[in-house]
């Protein structure tokens, strides 16, 4: 495949994927009613997918203003541009320092907003640690070690990251009773397993990196939710789901500390999945989800290939 065909593939996928999204996850949002966690993965892969096709595009535009000869390796591909730029003092290659501005523009704001916004998370977790580890008491309760504090509010929430904690005020023990504490606890525990943290971290990132992306604005606020289904459903397992709804009404009034909390998420339409859930039957939804997860990570992977393969081996410096 020539750079030429590979750059306008990959940016008519960009477009497409990034104006067309929301109306896909629309879609989603309807399947993953069934399977909210394979919704949430589904979900991460496309944004991803995108994300790999803007790195791409630019890389591919570096290959096509460079003349279609660049690398092997995306390594391989750097160092060529940097001798064809810095190659000839006397006549530097204008074109291709302006190509490769945009990869690594892409790249660069993407790796930023990624640090800041990790540092931010690590500092408030390791904060709330020390908060927690001041004021808060240890305590085993239905067989979970969890952190207790001493305040009357109703919340229930996570502290992901190393260390990670579950975390009950007072006030939530004594409003809960021991088949709803059980519950709640179960819910923030799928959330640790599930790392939904770091998922919904790396959305709000990408979303932050390349603001107005209308696939990027709806993924995040979705994603949420149905981190909250797939814990809902995760905590229900074994229990009668009408328990983990009172649960889950009770701890609505105050909301939690932290983005995963017990009584976070659209609470009515989370009771009501409970109460009310999908019936068995149609295979469908389950897979137009696993079809979408499975293009959108294919689709990745081809567009990060795409300036290997619309390069050749073996340049050097010489050549520029």
């Amino acid at each position: 495949m020539t750079p030429a065909v590979a750059l306008l593939l990959t940016a008519c996928y960009t477009l497409l994927l990034g104006l067309a999204g929301p109306h896909l996850l629309s879609r989603l949002h309807r399947a993953a009613t069934r399977a909210p966690g394979v919704g949430l993965h589904a979900v991460t892969a496309l944004a991803t997918s995108w994300g790999a096709a803007v790195v791409s595009a630019g890389l591919l535009l570096l290959v096509q203003v460079t003349g279609g000869v660049g690398l092997a390796a995306l390594i391989e591909l750097c160092v060529a541009t940097v001798c064809a730029v810095f190659g000839s003092p006397a006549e530097p290659n204008l074109p291709a320092l302006i190509a490769l501005a945009v990869p690594a523009a892409a790249l660069g704001r993407l790796g930023w907003y990624a640090l800041t916004r990790g540092y931010r998370g690590w500092r408030w977790s390791a904060r709330h640690r020390a908060m927690l580890g001041t004021v808060g008491r240890r305590r085993r309760l239905q067989g979970t070690r969890v952190w207790l504090l001493p305040t009357d509010q109703t919340s229930a929430y996570c502290v992901g990251g190393p260390g990670a904690r579950v975390v009950l005020t007072q006030g939530a023990l004594d409003t809960l009773d021991a088949d709803e504490l059980a519950a709640v606890i179960a819910h923030e525990r799928a959330h640790l397993r599930g790392r939904h943290h770091l998922l919904l971290g790396w959305l709000r990132t990408l979303d932050a990196a390349f603001p107005g992306v209308p696939l990027l604005r709806r993924a995040a606020p979705l994603a949420a939710e149905l981190a909250e289904w797939a814990a809902d459903d995760q905590a229900a397992r074994g229990r009668d789901r009408r328990v983990v709804a009172r649960a889950i009404a009770a701890m609505a009034p105050a909301p939690g500390t932290a983005a995963l909390a017990a009584g976070g998420g659209v609470v009515v339409e989370r009771v009501r999945r409970l109460l009310r859930p999908a019936r068995g039957g149609s295979t469908r939804p389950r897979a137009l989800i696993a079809a979408v997860t499975a293009i959108a990570l294919t689709t990745a992977a081809g567009v990060l290939l795409a300036p290997i393969s619309a390069t050749t081996f073996g340049l050097s410096c010489g050549l520029f």
